[in-house]
């Protein structure tokens, strides 16, 4: 799960798509009810709106399974990323503090505060930072101006607008702008 997460966080979307794909495989051959559940998660992360859902979904249900309250709150914060399901975040936060698990109460805490909502269902493919990378640059930011802003480098936001651009079906940073303007 971690190394999905990595590389989503760095914009490598192939990379994180081949490393969900051997999870998968390595928690088919495998008796761990987590395995699989992470597996799941680690689908869900990769995947388009449509084809995540019914994986996370899963992930859950093999949650419920094992009482991992761990892996549920990271799997319920990885679909709340996705749909922007507030309900989701909130049970993740609430299961990261029992846990004591501060580190990533913040990160919960902190998408909560700033919320994590799609603007609109052809954005919900989008995951919370490339939303946030395609509204800076939607607005005129620079690649450097929104690395700034978000603390990432001008790299990773260049890797994120290809994937918000693929995502997205669009090829130029006028058709994102556009796009943010009609909603």
């Amino acid at each position: 799960g971690d190394l999905v997460e990595a590389a989503l966080r760095i914009g490598e979307l192939a990379r994180a798509r081949k490393t969900a794909q051997r999870a998968q495989e390595l928690a088919a051959g495998s008796t761990s009810t987590v395995a699989r559940a992470v597996a799941e998660r680690c689908l869900g992360q990769v995947g388009e709106a449509r084809s995540a859902k019914p994986c996370f979904e899963a992930a859950l249900a093999l949650h419920a399974q094992t009482g991992d309250r761990y892996e549920e709150a990271r799997t319920l914060l990885a679909y709340a990323r996705l749909d922007g399901d507030r309900t989701r975040l909130a049970a993740a936060a609430d299961r990261f503090a029992a846990l004591g698990a501060w580190p990533w109460l913040a990160r919960v805490e902190s998408e909560l505060a700033g919320g994590t909502k799609p603007v609109d269902d052809s954005l919900s493919s989008l995951t919370a930072q490339e939303l946030r990378v395609a509204r800076l640059a939607a607005g005129g930011a620079t690649n450097d101006e929104a690395a700034a802003a978000l603390g990432i480098s001008p790299r990773t936001v260049e890797q994120h607008l290809g994937v918000v651009y693929a995502k997205l079906h669009i090829r130029r940073r006028a058709e994102l702008a556009r796009l943010f303007k009609d909603l």
